[in-house]
């Protein structure tokens, strides 16, 4: 590779990667703002007002969020789980496949890292993609497909394409990309989902509040003989000039909670726009590098663009329903794109092509850029 085009791509890794911190250090701070002093503050207002234990609103609101909290990190790891068992990918017997090993060996020894394992994934869809935090530790995963579609010098090409990715640690460092778009997905994913059940009838104990067509949950209070504070009897509904009545008071802190749903799912939502727009931008630098380093192995730049060609070519042909199968939340390793617009989870499409860019760059670029940086190699 030129020294030019390795000084722009560095570059380019470099500031996406400070976008990364830079986003990932507001997501916290807001985060670290709206609980730290906007929920306090609510709430002091709101036992101030009706003359109760600040204790109490507290409890009502951090109860809820640490839910979210909770449920969040089971979004986390669903979304998180390792792409082998994703794709249903399996050990790939070298006694059934002694060809492709022997030329994973040959080439991981010419980019001096240790070979990777090997699996297979049963799928006519042609594509393969690499996983791994170190390179003794990654595993190089391709179909069926890819195995039937290429050439034996397109395979390698592809091959070396997955090697440069473990020589740059790719694995690793699309995996850290990955975690903020993630959780803050599983924020927003896990505030919305009590909100997407079909099951229209209401529990007994729950309010529904017109103003916001939205079911709000009233906690059931059984009778209470000579129970009061000095904002109201716990039974008067109507209130009184100090307090307003605790049927007031609670609707007021339902409120607040309310609102504080609502800000987070907004910072979770903004933050996962922005994370995931960064995520794509620093996955199209790094599949640009791993060309590169292909053409830098092989020495055949014209099997790398070869093999780009017909694997896009076969990948606009193949079925949606094949396609999907193989998603497992990890297009962005793939050495080609899956297809776009598929940019979300199972059959829901989350990021539109209108405002996201493609997981990877143009397929005819990436060819013009191989025999650009093969020219001035």
């Amino acid at each position: 590779m030129s020294s030019r085009i390795e000084s722009s791509l560095r570059r380019r890794m470099l500031a996406t990667i400070a976008l990364f911190v830079v986003c990932a250090a507001s997501f916290v701070g807001a985060l670290a703002v709206l609980y730290g002093y906007v929920v306090p503050a609510l709430v002091g207002w709101w036992a101030q007002r009706f003359d109760l234990a600040s204790e109490i609103g507290l409890v009502a609101v951090l109860v809820p969020a640490g839910v979210v909290v909770w449920l969040a990190i089971g979004t986390v790891r669903n979304f998180y789980a390792s792409p082998l068992s994703e794709t249903n990918a399996v050990d790939a017997p070298e006694a059934d496949h002694p060809e492709l090993y022997a030329a994973v060996r040959r080439l991981a020894q010419q980019a001096d890292v240790p070979a990777p394992d090997l699996k297979i994934v049963d799928s006519s869809v042609p594509n393969a993609y690499t996983v791994g935090f170190t390179p003794s530790s990654s595993t190089i995963v391709v179909t069926t497909g890819l195995l039937d579609t290429l050439t034996e010098d397109e395979l390698h090409a592809v091959l070396a394409h997955e090697l440069a990715h473990v020589t740059n640690r790719d694995g690793a460092v699309m995996s850290v990309g990955y975690l903020l778009p993630a959780v803050a997905f599983a924020f927003a994913k896990a505030l919305t989902s009590p909100f997407e059940s079909d099951d229209d009838e209401a529990d007994e104990n729950e309010y529904y509040d017109d103003s916001s067509d939205s079911w709000l949950p009233i906690p059931f209070f059984g009778s209470s003989s000579g129970s009061s504070t000095s904002g109201g009897s716990w039974g008067d509904a109507g209130g009184d000039d100090e307090g307003g009545g605790i049927i007031v008071a609670i609707l007021v802190l339902v409120a607040i909670m309310i609102l504080t749903a609502v800000l987070t799912l907004a910072i979770s939502t903004f933050f996962w726009v922005f994370s995931s727009l960064t995520l794509l931008l620093l996955a199209r630098t790094r599949e640009y590098a791993a060309d590169y380093g292909a053409v830098e192995l092989t020495g055949d730049p014209d099997a790398l663009a070869s093999a780009l060609a017909k694997l896009d070519e076969e990948l606009q042909k193949a079925p949606l329903r094949d396609i999907r199968e193989i998603d497992g939340a990890v297009e962005t390793l793939y050495v080609m794109p899956l297809r776009r617009g598929l940019h979300g989870f199972s059959d829901v499409v989350l990021l539109s092509d209108d405002f996201f860019p493609n997981t990877h760059p143009d397929t005819q670029t990436r060819i013009d850029r191989i025999f650009e940086a093969a020219d001035d190699a």
